[in-house]
Parts: structure tokens; C-alpha cells; sequence
């Protein structure tokens, strides 16, 4: 008899509970978009890097996913789709002679424009992971970055 009524509850408390768990399965699984505005470009030439990143160890190395467009006035707008929630950051260079990197000086002085999320000027040093990083998590985002 005290078995039963330990089952009962058991099942009870797990019908109860059911529901809570796939919601939250559910939120975790749930795709997001990330939709990057760019404003300000001084220039047409050349095109636009966006790149997303997704750890601070590969930050400006390795990149998670990349858009390349070409470069207008005017805002110009890029979508990342369907990522999964997680800790993100971007970066967006303004390569003007084309050449799929962020070209410097004999300085080690940036040539080019890069802007980053969080609104992170770069003017004078590439951005770092810990200004750049940014939560993605349930619902779609939305930044600016502006030259």
C-alpha cells in the first residue's frame, strides 16, 4: 500500500512536471536570427567582411560564419539564420581594396575601417572578445555598427 501511493506521487509529480521540461527543451532548440546594420561607409570601394564569432580563443582567427557584400552608402543590412543560443560577437571590416583581409601599416596600424558589436570602435586597434561579446538567446537580435 505505501508502495502504491510512493507511485502515485511519483507519476503525478512527473505529469506535472512534463510539460515545464519540454517548454524548456523547446526554448533551448529554437532558432535565432541576428541581423547586422551597417552606416556611415566613407567609401563604395571594395566590400564588407561581417564575420561572426563564437569563443574568445578563435576571436579575429577563426570564424563561425562570415557574409561578404559589397560596399554602398547607405545602410546595408546582413541576417545570420538559425543560430543556436550562445555567447556570439561580430566584427565588420571595410576592406576597400578587395583582398579578404584587414590590411595595416608597417606600423601595425589598421588601414582599414573594422567596427564590432556592442558598438566597438576600431579605428586605432582591432576590438577585443571581452568589449565585442554579446548573449544571443531567445529571441531575435538586432545591431548597428557604424563607421
Amino acid at each position: 500500500m505505501k508502495n502504491e501511493k510512493t507511485m502515485k506521487r511519483i507519476i503525478t509529480f512527473t505529469l506535472i512536471l512534463a510539460p515545464f521540461l519540454c517548454a524548456l527543451n523547446a526554448q533551448e532548440t529554437h532558432a535565432r536570427n541576428l541581423t547586422i546594420s551597417i552606416e556611415n561607409l566613407k567609401s563604395e570601394k571594395g566590400n564588407l567582411l561581417i564575420a561572426l564569432y563564437t569563443d574568445e580563443t578563435g576571436f579575429l582567427k577563426d570564424i563561425y560564419q562570415v557574409k561578404t557584400l559589397a560596399a554602398s552608402k547607405g545602410e546595408i543590412e546582413a541576417t545570420f539564420e538559425n543560430l543556436p543560443q550562445g555567447v556570439y560577437a561580430v566584427t565588420v571590416i571595410h576592406d576597400k581594396n578587395g583582398n579578404g583581409k584587414l590590411d595595416t601599416n608597417f606600423l601595425g596600424l589598421l588601414k582599414e575601417p573594422i567596427g564590432a558589436s556592442n558598438e566597438i570602435d576600431g579605428r586605432f586597434k582591432e576590438p577585443d572578445w571581452h568589449d565585442a561579446k554579446f548573449l544571443l538567446t531567445g529571441n531575435d537580435r538586432d545591431f548597428k555598427i557604424k563607421f
